[in-house]
C-alpha cells in the first residue's frame, strides 16, 4: 500500500486487488469495510486496518472489489430500475382511478391514509425486490474472494467480524436492514463460503 493523500482525519491510500487498482479511504468512525459507488472507492475503518494482519485484510479488500465487477454494478442499479418501472406503470395505467380517490371521493383524513398506504406498499415492494439481488451481490463478492484466497482466511476474518457486531453493537433497524435485508444471514452466508472454499480446492 502507498499513502498518496491525506485529508482532515481521513487517509486516502492507493492499492492494486488483483487486476483491479482502488482507492482506499481510512476513516476512524464505524467499523467493517464497504465499497463506493464510483466503483473505485473502498472505505476501511482503521481499526479494522489495524486488527487484521495482511493476508486477512487482502481477503476484506478481495470482497470489496467484488462490489466493482460488471454484473455486481449492474445488479446494484436493477432494483431501482424495476421499482421505477413498477411505479411508472401503475402511475400510467392507474392514475385516473388514483385522482379520482384521492381528490374526489374520498375525506382528506382518507386521503392522507391512502397516501400513507401507497407509500408502504412501494418500500415494501422495494425490500421485496431488493433482498435477493442484495443477497446475491453478496455472493458473488464471496465467491470472488474465497477464489482469490487461501484456506478459511476469509470465512475466518468474516466470522470475526460478525462476532464483533455482536459484542459491540445493539440492536437497531438499521443493523437488522443491514444484516438481514442487504446480506445473507450469517449462518447461510458462511455455509456457503464454506462449499466456494471446497469449489476452489477441488478445481
Amino acid at each position: 500500500m502507498n499513502e498518496v493523500k491525506m485529508r482532515s482525519k481521513e487517509k486516502y491510500i492507493q492499492k492494486e486487488i488483483g487486476e483491479k487498482k482502488v482507492r482506499i479511504k481510512i476513516i476512524k468512525q464505524l467499523h467493517g469495510a464497504w465499497a463506493g459507488l464510483d466503483g473505485k472507492t473502498i472505505t476501511l475503518n482503521e481499526k479494522t486496518k489495524n486488527t487484521f494482519n495482511k493476508k486477512e485484510l487482502d481477503s476484506i479488500l478481495y470482497h470489496e472489489v467484488g462490489h466493482f465487477k460488471f454484473i455486481n454494478q449492474l445488479l446494484t442499479w436493477l432494483p431501482i430500475i424495476l421499482i421505477l418501472v413498477a411505479f411508472v406503470y401503475i402511475f400510467i395505467n392507474y392514475i385516473k382511478i388514483i385522482l379520482s380517490i384521492l381528490f374526489f371521493s374520498l375525506p382528506i383524513i382518507y386521503t392522507l391514509g391512502f397516501l400513507i398506504l401507497v407509500i408502504l406498499s412501494l418500500s415494501l415492494l422495494g425490500t421485496i425486490i431488493e433482498l435477493p439481488i442484495a443477497w446475491l451481490k453478496e455472493i458473488l463478492c464471496d465467491w470472488n474472494a474465497v477464489k482469490n484466497t487461501e484456506g478459511n482466511i476469509f470465512r475466518k476474518t468474516l466470522q470475526e467480524f460478525y462476532n464483533h457486531n455482536k459484542k459491540n453493537s445493539k440492536f437497531s433497524f438499521k443493523r437488522f436492514y443491514q444484516g438481514v435485508i442487504l446480506h445473507p444471514p450469517q449462518l447461510i452466508r458462511l455455509k456457503i463460503i464454506k462449499y466456494f472454499e471446497k469449489r476452489r480446492d477441488n478445481n
